[in-house]
């Protein structure tokens, strides 16, 4: 075997090896996963044989008895499906481009409780919206921690949002956090939150009820644009 060509199969077989190694696709209870084995992190990339509407999905995977930590949602993930609930754990600090998009039965979201910042990577739409406003039909969102997006607002333009909870981990609201969201009647903002972005409650409506929970409040201002088009507060 000449030297070239034993260079060439050592090369060969690393890169057989890498590929193997750190980028490789597994079900686990219904959903796929691309995990990496260097950094024994694992990005949820879509939906094998889930039957269930209803999605929990975990804060780690384990794989051949080795754990990998679920630290990402892929784009388009989720896209078109029949998911109608969906609970993101707290280790998962980035969702792809519309991971959510066009899921018209999705009625529930719930981001849990935890102190890193999770990031909507949206610059194409809403991660949870669809190319028809109308057909947004989340009802209920539970925000445990702080968020930020790189274009389009994941909450927002929700005609049917009606029950919005914010959680005690929670220490910034982002720009555009809840716009147009037209069926919000009410809403508690707890001592925890420090800062609320601009436009974060615009053209909310029917909005009539604001609470602002005094008893050991960080929230030193709120933006001019804070409430622009809230009409009946």
């Amino acid at each position: 075997m000449s030297f070239s060509f034993r260079r060439f199969f050592s090369f060969f077989c690393f890169f057989v090896f890498v590929l193997i190694t750190r980028a490789q696709t597994v079900d686990v209870n219904g959903l796929s996963y691309s995990i990496d084995s260097k950094s024994l992190t694992a990005s949820l990339v879509g939906i094998s044989t889930l039957s269930s509407s209803d999605v929990v999905i975990d804060d780690e995977i384990v794989i051949d008895k080795v754990s990998f930590t679920v630290t990402s949602i892929g784009k388009k993930a989720f896209y078109n499906s029949s998911v109608s609930s969906v609970t993101i754990p707290n280790s998962i600090i980035l969702i792809g481009d519309q991971a959510f998009y066009n899921c018209s039965a999705l009625r529930k979201v719930v981001l849990e409780d935890g102190s890193s910042l999770l990031t909507f990577n949206s610059p194409t739409s809403s991660c949870f919206g669809s190319s028809n406003d109308s057909s947004n039909n989340l009802k209920s969102l539970y925000v445990g921690r702080s968020f930020d997006f790189t274009y389009h607002s994941p909450f927002s333009y929700q005609p049917n949002l009606v029950d919005v909870l914010i959680g005690p981990f929670v220490s910034s609201l982002p720009a555009n956090f809840l716009d147009h969201d037209t069926a919000l009647t009410s809403l508690t903002i707890p001592s925890n939150v420090q800062s609320l972005g601009s436009s974060a409650f615009d053209f909310c409506e029917n909005l009539t009820n604001v609470v602002f929970v005094d008893e050991g409040s960080k929230l030193l201002s709120i933006p001019s644009y804070g409430f622009r088009g809230c009409s009946k507060l």
